[in-house]
Formats: structure tokens, C-alpha cells, sequence
């Protein structure tokens, strides 16, 4: 008979200023400036494995904090808004918007 498989505890998570605070580290793909000034970084999110596609989040900012093919390791307070639309097939969905923007 196969042995029971040892479940080890999940490390604790890293402790962050405020609620809805998150760490971002990843690698800046674009930056634009709005008209209103504000500032808004695409950032890479390292893929899980070498198979899977990298998860893209956009980070909005009144000053600039990175540059394109820049690293950056921040945290990020968490945003966002939900949308619907009537599809192709007639029925309305609903889809999560997610905005990130800096801890000052």
C-alpha cells in the first residue's frame, strides 16, 4: 500500500500596508500619458510555466514610475469595475475590468 503524501503548511503571506494591496513584479511593456495627465504602465506578469501565456495588468499613475524593458517590483492598491455586453448570440454578459493603480 502507497504511502499517505506529507501536506506541508502554505508559507505565510507577505504582510502589506493596507487592505486590497497587492505586489506586482513584472516587466514594463508600455507607458503612456493620458491627457488628464495621468500615467499608465503595462506590465508583464511572469507566466507560471513555459507553456502558459503571461498575464498582462495595466498600472495608472500620476507621475511616472517605469520605463519600457524595465523590471519593476511595486505594490499596487487593487481596482476596478464590471462592464456588460450583448454577444454575437444575443445574450448579455458580464465581465470584471481590473485597474491597479500606485501606493503613494
Amino acid at each position: 500500500m502507497a504511502e499517505a503524501a506529507v501536506v506541508q503548511p502554505m508559507k505565510a503571506a507577505p504582510q502589506l500596508a493596507h487592505p486590497n494591496v497587492a505586489r506586482v513584479v513584472g516587466k514594463c511593456i508600455s507607458v503612456k500619458q493620458a491627457e488628464s495627465g495621468v500615467w499608465y504602465h503595462v506590465i508583464a506578469l511572469p507566466a507560471p510555466d513555459e507553456y502558459s501565456a503571461p498575464q498582462f495588468v495595466e498600472i495608472s499613475c500620476k507621475r511616472r514610475v517605469a520605463q519600457p524593458e524595465t523590471t519593476v517590483d511595486m505594490e499596487v492598491q487593487l481596482g476596478g469595475y464590471r462592464r456588460s455586453f450583448q454577444g454575437r448570440d444575443g445574450k448579455q454578459y458580464k465581465t470584471e475590468m481590473s485597474l491597479v493603480a500606485i501606493v503613494d
